[in-house]
């Protein structure tokens, strides 16, 4: 009988405890879940293009301009939870939307300077080439010249 109690009480532990996990799971934490959808709801392409096209100054407007979340997000919330839930979120998304401001802005100097290398070298090569033709041109005047 000992044991079969025994069993029995175990068995009930088993059951209920990962049923009181599970419902303690389900209050779940404003900043988890603000932080969680400010990544779900930044557009990233959108943000690498301030980023590249606008440099410093769309990394500052990614930091500066207030991101609003969603406000069917809230409905139903206490007031607490959706001030929580609100001032989470604007500083997931802020920094979210910085860094890939950011990622556009370093691509953008990535390809300016490959650029002004690229035209550095092509100007190297047109003064080389036409230095030569001057070279060439001028003895050939020469040549004309002392023939006379």
């Amino acid at each position: 009988m000992g044991k079969a109690f025994c069993s029995s009480v175990l068995l009930v532990v088993l059951s209920v405890v990962p049923a009181i996990t599970l419902a303690q799971e389900t209050e779940s934490d404003p900043c988890l879940e603000a932080k969680y959808d400010a990544r779900q709801d930044v557009k990233s392409w959108q943000w690498i293009a301030v980023g590249c096209v606008f440099n410093l100054l769309g990394v500052g407007a990614a930091y500066l301009l207030k991101p609003t979340p969603p406000p069917d997000r809230l409905l139903g919330k206490s007031s607490d939870y959706v001030e929580s839930y609100t001032e989470c979120f604007m500083k997931a998304a802020r920094k979210v939307r910085g860094g890939y401001a950011w990622i556009g802005c370093g691509a953008a100097g990535v390809a300016s300077l490959i650029t002004g290398l690229i035209m550095y070298v092509l100007a190297v090569q047109a003064a080389t080439s036409c230095a030569d033709t001057m070279t060439e041109n001028c003895m050939e005047n020469v040549s004309c010249t002392s023939r006379r």
